[in-house]
C-alpha cells in the first residue's frame, strides 16, 4: 500500500478494522538512470496479494514499459490490485486513458478495481472497461460539514453583493475563463470580493489579501473564512473540474455550511448531481439553464448573466428569499457528515469483499 494524502480514508478504515497491512514505496531508485516506480521485486513472486495504490503510483507504474509488463505479470499470477482514485489528486489519470484501457484487454476478470469519491459521465472513458471493476462512493471524501466559529452564519447588511476566492492552477481552463469574461464586465467585478491567486502558497496567508479590499480575512480548505461569508450574499464557487465528471469538494461545502448562495462554475449537470444528493439548488428564482451548456465558455457566460441580474435586482434580496434552501442545504450536508463513517465503512468492507472473491 503506497503513503500518501489521497490513502488516509483508506488507511484509517484498516487501523480501525484491525486490518492488517504493509505500507510500502514504490518508487525504486536503483532502476534504469533515475528511478522508477515498479512492483517491488520481492512482492513479484507473489500470489494472492492484494495491492491498494494510488493515483500517482498508479500513473507512474503505467508510464514505463517494463514497469506495466511487472504489473500484467504481478496481475497474472492471482493478485488483485485496488487503484484508490480520490479525485483532487488523481484527475491526471485521464491521460492514461488508452494505456489503462489496453490493460483492461489483458486481465483476468475483477484483477483491478477502481475505487473514486467521483461520479463519471455516461460517456467517460471508464465505461469502456470490460475487465476491470468500478466501484464508486456514495459520498465525496469532502463532504463533510465544516466546523463554524461562534459567530454565526447570518449576513451583515452592508454585505458585498458576491464573492469569489480561488486559485489560478495549472489546468484549471475553467478559472481562467471566469476571470476573463468577468473582468470584461467592469462594474460587475467592481462590485464583488473578488480574488484569484496564482499562488497556491501564499494565498493562505492572511497578509497577502490585506489591502486589496477593504476586509481582511484568512483562508484554509477545512474551514470556512466566516469574515469572508458574512460579508457577501452570494458567492461564485468555481470546482475543481469542469469536465469528465462531478466532484463535490469543500469549495461548494463551505458556501452551504455557511448558509450562502452560490452559483457554480464545474461540470456541465453538476447541479443536478447537487440534486442527486439531496440538495436544492435556486432554480425557483433563478434560470440554472447555464448548468445544461456544452461549452464552459457557455456555462460561464450565462452564469454570469444570472449574477448581473442578481447584483441589478438586489443581493441581498436574492439571499432573503434563498433562506429555506439555505437551512435544508446545511442539514442535508450535516446529515451527510453523521453519515460518512458508516457509509464509507460500508463501501470500503464490500470493495474489499468483491476484489478478494
Amino acid at each position: 500500500m503506497q503513503n500518501s494524502r489521497g490513502m488516509t480514508v483508506f488507511s484509517e478504515y484498516l487501523d480501525y478494522n484491525g486490518i492488517p497491512y504493509e505500507q510500502i514505496d514504490l518508487y525504486q531508485p536503483d532502476l534504469d538512470t533515475f528511478g522508477r516506480y515498479d512492483i517491488p521485486e520481492q512482492y513479484q513472486d507473489s500470489k494472492s496479494i492484494i495491492m491498494i495504490l494510488d493515483a500517482l503510483s498508479f500513473r507512474s507504474i503505467l508510464d514505463w514499459e517494463v514497469s506495466r509488463t511487472n504489473l500484467l505479470d504481478f496481475l497474472n499470477r492471482k493478485n488483485k490490485i485496488i487503484f484508490f482514485q480520490d479525485m483532487d489528486s488523481g484527475l491526471g489519470i485521464n491521460l492514461m486513458a488508452k494505456t489503462i484501457l489496453d490493460l483492461d484487454s489483458k486481465i483476468d476478470a475483477g484483477s483491478i478495481m477502481y475505487v473514486s469519491d467521483m461520479k463519471f459521465p455516461s460517456v467517460h472513458w471508464t465505461n469502456r472497461l470490460s475487465n476491470s471493476l468500478i466501484r464508486i462512493s456514495p459520498f465525496s471524501w469532502f463532504a463533510r460539514l465544516p466546523r463554524l466559529d461562534r459567530s454565526g452564519t447570518e449576513k451583515s447588511l452592508d454585505s458585498y453583493p458576491y464573492m469569489i476566492t480561488t486559485i489560478m492552477k495549472k489546468g484549471a481552463r475553467h478559472r481562467k475563463i471566469l476571470y476573463s469574461q468577468l473582468k470584461q464586465n467592469t462594474r460587475l467585478y467592481d462590485k464583488g470580493l473578488c480574488f484569484f491567486h496564482n499562488d497556491h502558497r501564499r494565498a493562505r496567508l492572511s497578509e497577502n489579501w490585506q489591502g486589496m479590499k477593504p476586509i481582511q480575512h484568512s483562508w484554509l480548505d477545512g474551514y470556512p473564512s466566516m469574515d469572508l461569508y458574512k460579508n457577501a450574499f452570494i458567492e461564485i464557487v468555481p470546482e475543481t473540474i469542469y469536465k469528465h465528471g462531478y466532484f463535490f469538494t469543500e469549495k461548494t461545502a463551505k458556501a452551504i455550511a455557511t448558509k450562502t448562495p452560490f452559483l457554480a462554475v464545474s461540470s456541465m449537470g453538476y447541479l443536478d448531481y447537487l440534486r442527486s444528493l439531496g440538495f436544492r439548488t435556486f432554480d425557483h428564482l433563478i434560470s440554472e439553464k447555464y448548468d445544461l451548456e456544452y461549452k464552459i465558455e457557455d456555462r460561464i457566460r450565462l452564469m454570469l448573466e444570472q449574477l448581473n441580474n442578481i447584483v441589478n435586482n438586489g443581493a441581498r434580496d436574492f439571499y432573503l428569499s434563498s433562506l429555506d434552501v439555505l437551512e435544508h442545504n446545511q442539514k442535508r450536508l450535516a446529515e451527510i457528515t453523521g453519515l460518512w463513517d458508516i457509509k464509507t465503512d460500508e463501501f470500503l468492507t464490500q470493495c474489499l469483499q468483491e476484489v478478494d472473491q
